[in-house]
């Protein structure tokens, strides 16, 4: 395969000529030959996967760049994540690449408290969170309020 340009030989399969584009490089044809996850703790690998599916079949450079800002971005919507940062490296066959996925899952329970003053009225909350314990980028959550209205009439 090369890029067509008259009268540059044909410099091997997947390999790019001396001027080739920016965008012809994005094209260049390739296949993900493996998937590296570092960082999960209590999420399901065939979770990631299954986001990253259409990544994992890409076709050329532009579809796999383009598919892993969409996957990452699916990731980050999941809320169990603070990172899910994807980079491409080399395979060791033309053609062939790598994907690592860095991810760093947020904390598994949170607790929020509050209280509030304004005039004759005093409340208090506390909100609470499970967040992907089973692995499967689940979320429980609950809120509890507690309100005092004071009144004064006066005669």
């Amino acid at each position: 395969w090369s890029m067509g340009i008259p009268g540059e030989p044909d410099m091997g399969v997947n390999e790019p000529t001396p001027d080739a584009t920016v965008m012809d490089l994005l094209r260049l044809p390739c296949r993900v030959s493996a998937l590296r996850i570092n960082g999960l703790q209590r999420t399901k690998r065939a979770l990631i996967e299954a986001e990253l599916d259409k990544a994992l079949k890409a076709g050329n450079h532009e579809e796999l760049a383009l598919e892993l800002a969409v996957a990452s971005a699916r990731l980050m919507e999941l809320d169990v994540f603070k990172v899910a940062e994807a980079t491409v490296d080399a395979g060791s066959n033309p053609g062939e690449v790598i994907v690592d996925l860095q991810v760093e899952e947020k904390g598994a329970y949170s607790l929020n408290m509050g209280t509030f003053s304004q005039g004759g009225e005093v409340s208090g909350e506390t909100s609470w969170a499970m967040r992907n314990v089973m692995g499967n980028a689940e979320k429980v959550q609950g809120t509890f309020s507690l309100g005092h209205k004071l009144s004064n009439v006066f005669k």
